[in-house]
């Protein structure tokens, strides 16, 4: 156990990593080995169940990591104290369960704090869960600068690997502990009276995404940008070589192991040749969009209201790099938006809708920056807007796009156009 003293508080909650021994053997269940042949599936699984401390399948077998403990520091200390949020009768047992859970695993304690948030649920697909409104807490926690990598500053480093694995860590913020002296900050009311603190960080915390994020290089070393990138709690390694990716996984598991933080074995995906990351799939030919992803846009209903527009059309923004002309494609649906410009569902909005649809499930497939290949930029303007399209030139005059861009005329061209 390690003992930390700050601010004359003892702090012993830095817990036991959860005896192996005590927990079913993994299994091959256990993990997603679909897609590989049996010798390569084989020899994988012996490497993961040499390392099983590096797995967690529940948050009962979850331990707090042995990372610098998440603070959250606020302009003032005069407690927060919101109203509780209602629990629907039919979900008080699923909220008391996910409570017990979380208090087995040693997440959450019984708390007399000054402090309230409330919790609530929230449905995921078919499941319901526990969050907390952290918005009055974050308005008072001190901002500190800190960058987040965006998708264009991770994807370029993968160019020339052929084999990736993308791991998922279990309730990632819930394996780093919160500081000993703010955890009575996070204190929160159950519909039945009970109140409960966090001791590990938890979604919904102003900092939380920096914390983890922070992590990555302490963790991987120098493995960061030459075999392994981190978004926050996701993680893809990339290899030239399928033997130096079994080299890359050990030791990605030796580091994460010492410190006690795990994986999900059920959602990481190992070894492949395509692999899904941040919304899109990961190949060695490039990048494509992740079909399971644009459903949602697929099954968006017609509009029938400028905030229903904004809606889909913000959804269909996190692709546009991959639809040529999308200002121009989307400027029937902006047009709508425009504050003087009454709603009204014509022909011509149908068929943009429609078209933006078709061009997101079925997408080029985008190069990766390739610092050895020629570039080159083809250009276009007209009275109503200006695009372009950036491309790489390989041998046998083969063109791939790397990006698209497009503005529209007039208001639409200083909110929309694009360079990425």
């Amino acid at each position: 156990m390690k003992l930390i003293t700050v601010n004359n508080y003892e702090d012993f909650s830095t817990d036991f990593p959860v005896s192996q021994d005590i927990l079913p053997p993994l299994t091959e269940k256990d993990f997603n080995l679909s897609g590989l042949d049996n010798k390569i599936k084989n020899r994988l699984f012996q490497l993961l169940i040499s390392h099983k401390s590096a797995f967690a399948r529940s948050m009962v077998e979850l331990s707090a990591a042995a990372t610098e403990h998440h603070r959250i520091s606020l302009q003032h200390d005069y407690p927060i104290k919101c109203p509780i949020y209602k629990i629907p009768f039919n979900l008080r047992n699923e909220f008391r369960r996910q409570i017990a859970d979380l208090e087995k695993a040693g997440i959450i304690s019984k708390s007399n704090s000054q402090y309230n948030t409330p919790a609530l649920f929230v449905k995921q697909k078919e499941k319901w869960r526990l969050v907390l409104d952290f918005r009055k807490l974050n308005e008072i926690t001190l901002t500190q600068d800190f960058v987040i990598p965006t998708l264009d500053d991770i994807l370029h480093e993968i160019l020339g690997s052929n084999y990736f694995s993308a791991l998922d860590m279990k309730s990632a913020f819930n394996q780093i502990p919160l500081h000993f002296a703010d955890r009575h900050k996070t204190a929160f009311f159950t519909p039945d009276g009970d109140k409960y603190e966090f001791n590990r960080l938890c979604f919904g915390l102003k900092k939380s995404p920096k914390s983890f994020q922070s992590i990555a290089p302490e963790v991987l070393g120098y493995l960061l940008h030459n075999e392994a990138l981190v978004y926050i709690d996701d993680i893809i390694l990339f290899t030239k070589t399928i033997d130096e990716h079994f080299e890359l996984l050990g030791k990605v598991f030796e580091r994460f192991e010492r410190i006690h933080l795990t994986f999900n074995p059920s959602k990481c995906q190992f070894l492949s040749k395509s692999c899904k990351f941040l919304g899109f799939v990961v190949t060695p030919e490039g990048i494509l969009i992740d079909k399971d992803k644009s459903v949602s846009i697929n099954e968006f209903p017609v509009p029938t209201d400028q905030k229903q527009i904004k809606s889909f059309l913000g959804g269909c923004n996190f692709y546009r790099r991959y639809i040529k002309k999308f200002a121009k494609r989307a400027l029937p649906l902006t047009n709508l938006l425009r504050k003087d410009t009454p709603f009204e569902w014509t022909s011509e909005t149908q068929e943009a809708f429609d078209d933006i649809k078709k061009a997101i499930l079925n997408p080029p497939v985008l190069a990766l920056p390739d610092q050895n290949a020629e570039l080159q930029i083809t250009t276009d303007a007209s009275s109503r807007g200006i695009g372009a399209v950036l491309e790489q030139k390989y041998p046998k005059s083969e063109v791939k796009p790397l990006y698209f861009l497009m503005g529209v005329e007039g208001w639409c061209l200083q909110s929309t156009t694009e360079v990425t």
